[in-house]
């Protein structure tokens, strides 16, 4: 279906990949995996032609089809969310108007008694074909298959006749994948789709995917979410692809046992290079020896160089010293919120005590943002009280935070905008825990990958001193937990 030959791309002189080389088949379901910045969403790009690499081909089929879900950047407006996402039936909806308009025109022929006409004949067959394409694409269910989906991401019923404006930025997204899978192109292409949805909407999305027609390529954190669904991994790293067949849990214990020949094979190399160069300089000005040592000199130039991947570097930080707060650090009392006539909360009552460690579960649309907003004293409410307690200092992290940095200014500008004090050398040491090093910290804030963003975005939030920090949901495969300080507090929503 869609093949990448020797593919290479560039930015701001680095290299993101080289001679990268993919096939994607009808019905195959690959994820990308690799470090934040490795070029998994650019691949993603160049593959639906929004791209295009320095050097190499693509090719594909004359009827392939192709839709992309980035991971950011999405936003609708002007629409009621059902004529958003009804976009998605545009050739249909074009073919119901014909059909419209050729049962007018018959109609007012067999009136006026021209049925043998060669133009009523005309009207009649090309009738008939539209009847076909719209049979064939159950182009008579629309509103049901619009329903099927928008439902099974977690709209309403009420939300049909909202404008898409009023949605954020994690709707947004939802409302462009169900629009793509409306779509049913050929190759489906979705970056970081799990972001936003709730377990619920992840869990209709990943059966839906599952009888999917379709290709699929996902870059995806949820390794349980990439078992259910993937036949084949492919790594980018360190510039190269490599590929797995099998789901995330195959792929793990392959590039274990990859690692351990690699490892093997890399110092085999290493030993022969030494005893090589051990060999070349100390017969280099030996008149009988010159034959072997040019041998060896040719054999060291032409030899292919093996590499190994590091560990990885994880992040690593504490957050910054804060006053010791109360025993309460946060009271709600009979507190009552709503949307117009969508009451959210009534007369709920929540304590938070030092040192808590609290998850806000709950189905989609049921106010864990907005409980979480309220705890931190930016979203209003109408009835009740919020008491912050003694010494108590809030740092929230939204979902979107990634998204409101600044595009035109460098990492190292992000995060000294938001110090109130502190070195560059310290600024640099903090954007160097969160994995930006040497010349990273230069990079413009519109060239980072999602990850990145959401590393900078955190850099940024820990700048200011808290001892209750709000953080995101994000359903992670694996991560390790660091022991952090006593006397705070962590909510997630």
């Amino acid at each position: 279906m869609i093949s990448l030959q020797n593919v290479a791309k560039q930015y701001g002189g680095k290299n993101l990949f080289q001679d990268i080389s993919l096939h994607i088949a009808d019905g195959d379901r690959v994820a990308l995996i690799g470090p934040n910045g490795a070029g998994k969403s650019t691949l993603m790009k160049i593959i639906v032609g929004q791209v295009e690499p320095d050097s190499g081909t693509i090719t594909q089929s004359r009827f392939n089809t192709a839709g992309y879900l980035p991971q950011d950047g999405i936003y609708h407006s002007g629409k009621t969310l059902y004529k958003e996402v009804a976009t998605a039936f545009k050739d249909l909806n074009i073919l119901h108007k014909r059909m419209e308009e050729i049962s007018r025109e018959i109609k007012e022929i067999t009136r006026a008694g021209e049925t043998k006409s060669s133009r009523f004949e005309k009207l009649v067959e090309e009738l008939g074909e539209a009847q076909h394409l719209i049979e064939y694409q159950e182009g008579y269910n629309i509103e049901t298959k619009i329903k099927r989906v928008l439902f099974g991401l977690g709209f309403t019923e009420n939300d049909l006749n909202r404008m898409t404006e009023e949605f954020s930025g994690g709707w947004q997204m939802r409302i462009a994948l169900a629009k793509l899978l409306l779509l049913e192109p050929s190759i489906l292409l979705l970056d970081e789709p799990t972001n936003h949805l709730d377990m619920e909407s992840l869990e209709w999305l990943e059966t839906y995917l599952q009888s999917y027609s379709g290709s699929i390529v996902l870059v995806s954190h949820d390794s349980r979410f990439l078992d259910n669904l993937v036949g084949k991994i492919v790594e980018i790293s360190m510039g190269k692809a490599t590929s797995y067949a099998g789901n995330y849990s195959s792929y793990m214990k392959q590039k274990a046992l990859r690692r351990q020949q690699l490892k093997a094979a890399y110092e085999n190399q290493q030993k022969l290079i030494e005893k090589t160069t051990r060999f070349v300089e100390r017969f280099r000005y030996k008149n009988t020896k010159a034959k072997q040592v040019q041998s060896r000199i040719k054999m060291l130039d032409k030899m292919d160089l093996i590499e190994i991947e590091g560990n990885g570097s994880a992040i690593s930080f504490d957050f910054p010293q804060t006053p010791r707060p109360g025993k309460i650090v946060m009271e709600l009392d009979k507190l009552t919120k709503s949307y117009g006539d969508n009451v959210v909360f009534r007369e709920t009552s929540l304590y938070i005590e030092r040192e808590d460690k609290i998850a806000i579960l709950g189905v989609n649309g049921s106010g864990k943002s907005t409980l979480a907003r309220i705890i931190a004293g930016i979203e209003p409410f109408q009835n009740g009280q919020r008491k912050p307690g003694h010494n108590v200092t809030i740092s929230y992290y939204a979902q979107n935070m990634a998204e409101a940095l600044n595009p035109d200014k460098t990492v190292l500008q992000t995060v000294g905008d938001a110090a109130s004090s502190g070195s560059l050398r310290e600024l640099r040491t903090l954007l160097g825990s969160f994995l930006f090093s040497g010349d990273d910290v230069f990079k413009l804030v519109s060239v980072l990958s999602g990850g990145e963003k959401s590393r900078l975005a955190l850099a940024k939030m820990l700048l200011i001193p808290a001892n209750r920090k709000g953080l995101p949901a994000k359903r992670k495969g694996k991560r390790k937990e660091k022991k952090q300080k006593k006397d705070r507090t962590y909510i997630r929503g």
